[in-house]
């Protein structure tokens, strides 16, 4: 039984589902959460143990994509952010402050 949301949102969503219903979920639950995104927010419901993992694709890459389709120009490799995926067996409140986006 597993759930795995496009962004965090939809993961919100379906647990508040599974709440409703009495179907525990995360890392003792019935059902397995996977988020993606990486909002703080969600970051600290790994760190809870209501959802087990989420993961990232940097938002921040559009910038570099745009101007390389603007200018036909490819710049040297750019390291902007790294893409991260988190547990929630092993995530910590320092993950969350470095890597997690929005507050």
């Amino acid at each position: 039984n597993v759930i795995y949301a496009e962004n965090d949102g939809m993961a919100k969503g379906a647990v508040a589902a599974l709440d409703e219903a009495g179907i525990t979920h995360g890392v003792n639950g019935k059902v397995v959460v996977m988020g993606f995104d990486c909002n703080k927010w969600a970051l600290r419901e790994l760190l809870a143990g209501n959802w087990n993992y989420d993961g990232q694709c940097s938002p921040f890459q559009a910038s570099i994509i745009e101007s390389m389709i603007s200018t036909g120009k490819v710049p040297s490799k750019k390291y902007i952010n790294p893409e991260k995926g988190f547990d929630a067996k092993t995530i910590t409140q320092a993950d969350i402050d470095t890597y997690g986006l929005g507050d």
